[in-house]
């Protein structure tokens, strides 16, 4: 969901931006008006992008504000995240390299005796528990990676929102000390 409501907002600053830029980039006319209206005309076209950048800062800081609080409803539902993070893997390995084992003592077993000998039944047995042990941690390892999947997306959008509110400031900023020079540049 913030996914697609960062493309919409991306959508609608591109068109503000380059709408207001289409305004600045027409092709120059022969003018009888005095020089003075030129700078006015920048002016104000400056003041409407500006006002249009801090809109979409407005609504940045909106979406990221939402993310933030995802994020924070992330982890008080998930607090065990980050602490299973080295359990589980090792965990899965461990119980794998058991399998494995069992597995191999099973053939052994197979080699040495007839198909219906206690030994051949008790190496089966353990090796059919392990499995099942292997198929539980396997579904608790894909659990915690969708997790931690989920936890990284939410990571990486914040991060994404936090250097795009970054840039737009700066452009604000940009635009501000601009429309000061352009205002101390005009005669009074």
């Amino acid at each position: 969901m913030p996914h697609r409501v960062f493309k919409r907002f991306a959508l609608t600053l591109i068109v503000l931006v380059l709408g207001v830029a289409a305004g600045c980039a027409s092709p120059r006319r022969e003018s009888t008006a005095p020089p003075t209206t030129q700078p006015v005309r920048q002016s104000s076209t400056s003041a409407e992008l500006l006002k249009g950048l801090s809109d979409a800062q407005e609504r940045a800081v909106e979406e990221l504000e939402a993310i933030e609080h995802q994020l924070a409803e992330f982890a008080r539902a998930n607090p065990q995240l980050g602490a299973m993070s080295y359990v589980i893997p090792a965990r899965l390995q461990q119980v794998t390299q058991a399998l494995v084992a069992a597995e191999l003592a099973t053939i052994d077993m197979r080699a040495k005796y007839a198909p219906n000998h206690p030994a051949v039944r008790a190496a089966e047995q353990h090796e059919n528990e392990l499995t099942k042990l292997y198929e539980r941690e396997l579904h608790q390892y894909a659990e915690w990676n969708t997790l931690q999947s989920q936890h990284a997306r939410l990571s990486a959008e914040s991060v994404q929102r936090r250097e795009f509110l970054r840039r737009l400031r700066e452009r604000i900023l940009h635009l501000e000390l601009t429309i000061d020079a352009e205002r101390a540049a005009q005669p009074t």
